[in-house]
């Protein structure tokens, strides 16, 4: 860290704390003392209004009326955590990205030529891959941001599948808080229209309305809480679930599968050489194939033949598509 920092950094210090000793500034900057008493005499030459106490019990302490004097700085680590971050929220829909980008570009202002060419040299060392072709959610996210902040009821558009059609429902919900994971933003909400906390994809959203309702939240469970719990899948006495049985003797291809972030849900057992799970039928018959296909002979269904049957009919039905003579 450049001398200049640092002497910020002491200033910066003493008015986080009510005091501080020369010895406890210079184990936080990682200096010697004598390099903390010279950096103090540096200060109170510029007209910092540092208080020197001594004996026991004493330190340095800034006056009250110099609090607000103390100016914001960031160091190259924090600037470059900035950029970074900007780039990872622009990845994540994030819907106030332009506004973080305008914070950066006033701090970027402050800065002198030379140290703007080494924050550009510094954060050339991590890259975004730009996200698929999706549609912008950063009005709904915003909208929705809104409700949680300020408890307000919305009543929501959402499209869900059923009985293997997707259908769009009308559903009054109190909104708890955003959740991002794997690529796709969650709204954690109770949802009058079932009486129960529920998780909402927002990209099955298709409109929000505030209401002119507000709410109040019991209890302090996280979202994050919420969505653990409501990703245990269905029960056991979900009659449109079934059970699948599988078998591998690499301990390994059953762990990939298990650990699949779509499929940990419905997970009920693991013993050597086998993994029990219980999905819903759809997602048994017309998702599971494909993603035990890509492991070959590494896995073989045990339970039930109707899977067994399907993973088949797959196989069969590429074979031929490969086997066909190439189109003009």
């Amino acid at each position: 860290m450049p001398r200049l920092d640092n002497v910020l950094s002491v200033l910066w210090l003493l008015r986080s704390h009510p005091k501080m000793t020369a010895e406890q500034m210079a184990g936080q900057l990682e200096v010697s003392i004598r390099t903390i008493y010279r950096y103090i005499d540096i200060l109170c030459a510029s007209g910092a209004p540092i208080v020197s106490e001594a004996g026991h019990g004493g330190g340095f302490s800034l006056l009250p009326s110099f609090d607000d004097g103390v100016p914001l700085f960031f160091d190259r680590t924090e600037l470059k955590a900035m950029v970074h971050g900007l780039m990872l929220t622009r990845q994540a829909n994030y819907p106030y990205a332009d506004s973080l980008q305008t914070a950066l570009r006033k701090i970027e202002h402050r800065l002198l030529d030379a140290e703007r060419e080494e924050l550009k040299r510094q954060t050339e060392g991590i890259g975004v891959i730009p996200p698929s072709a999706r549609p912008d959610q950063s009005r709904l996210l915003k909208m929705l941001e809104q409700a949680v902040v300020e408890r307000r009821t919305v009543s929501v558009r959402y499209t869900k599948a059923e009985r293997g059609e997707l259908r769009e429902q009308e559903r009054i919900l109190d909104p708890y808080g955003l959740l991002y994971r794997m690529g796709l933003w969650y709204l954690a909400a109770y949802c009058r229209t079932r009486r129960d906390e529920r998780i909402f994809r927002v990209d099955r959203i298709r409109e929000v309305v505030l209401t002119g309702e507000t709410f109040e939240r019991s209890g302090d469970v996280s979202v994050q809480e919420i969505y653990m719990r409501h990703a245990k899948g269905p029960p056991d006495a979900d009659e449109a679930a079934i059970a699948v049985i599988l078998h591998s003797g690499d301990e390994s291809v059953l762990d990939q599968i298990c650990n699949q972030w779509f499929l940990r849900k419905y997970v009920r057992g693991r013993s050597e050489g086998e993994a029990r799970l219980r999905l819903p039928q759809e997602t048994a018959m017309n998702l599971l194939p494909y993603i035990l296909l890509s492991f070959g002979r590494g896995v073989r269904v045990a339970e039930p033949p109707s899977l067994r049957q399907a993973m088949s009919d797959l196989a069969q039905d590429l074979a031929k598509y490969y086997a066909a003579p190439e189109l003009p």
